[in-house]
């Protein structure tokens, strides 16, 4: 019997436990948009990316890609580098409680044609520094 009331009180003194530890779990999720546009050969088109989240940014890398035959990049807003086929922005927004990131790229079309500026986001929320989950869409 004292096995059985010892056995008793580790199993409730178990769900007691369970029932007061909470573990709140989070995924924040958020998108890649970029602004599509039209211009004529050897002209220069301005194109704006925005990251959007659920929740506060705290910061965010942008790797775009497009096909150097048809475009060029020719500059950037602060944090936009590039060239060859490849864009990085990087926006450092710590502590400013932003869920939206927007960055301009200006390029040069080379050839007629369609083409077509898309990529990924490695973002983190602001309060923990978790892991974003980003969607996509590119522009043309």
């Amino acid at each position: 019997m004292k096995k059985k009331n010892s056995l008793l009180g580790v199993i409730l003194s178990i769900c007691m436990l369970a029932c007061v530890w909470n573990v709140n779990v989070h995924a924040a999720t958020g998108s890649l948009s970029v602004s599509s546009t039209s211009g004529t050969v050897w002209s220069t088109v301005t194109v704006t990316g925005t990251v959007s989240a659920s929740e506060a940014i705290s910061a965010a890398t942008v790797t775009l890609t497009y096909d150097p035959a048809g475009l060029q990049f020719v500059s950037g807003s602060q944090d936009v580098s590039g060239g060859a086929g490849s864009v990085t922005y990087f926006g450092d927004v710590m502590g400013q409680n932003k869920s939206s990131l927007s960055f301009n790229m200006t390029f040069k079309i080379l050839k007629e044609g369609s083409f077509s500026v898309s990529g990924v986001v490695d973002a983190y929320t602001d309060a923990d520094m978790q892991k974003i989950s980003i969607s996509g869409a590119g522009g043309t």
